[in-house]
């Protein structure tokens, strides 16, 4: 998933050379890169749970309240 106006992606996680790979190539094109798991944003607490700790990981990522 991508928000392309903003040249962000969204990637499922594989492995770290995949990842390096990915990073690499669209940073290239000044695109932000953000990997998740599947099985931790099933239900909310699972969510917010990743998120939260996502957005200490990456201090330039702004978690917002809907």
């Amino acid at each position: 998933m991508a928000l392309v106006p903003y040249r962000i992606a969204f990637i499922e996680v594989t492995t770290k050379d995949k990842e390096k790979r990915i990073i690499k190539q669209l940073k290239k094109k000044k695109w932000h890169v953000q990997f998740y798991d599947p099985t931790k944003i099933v239900d909310s607490k699972k969510c917010e749970e990743y998120l939260m700790n996502e957005a200490r990981l990456q201090p330039q990522l702004q978690i917002t309240e809907m």
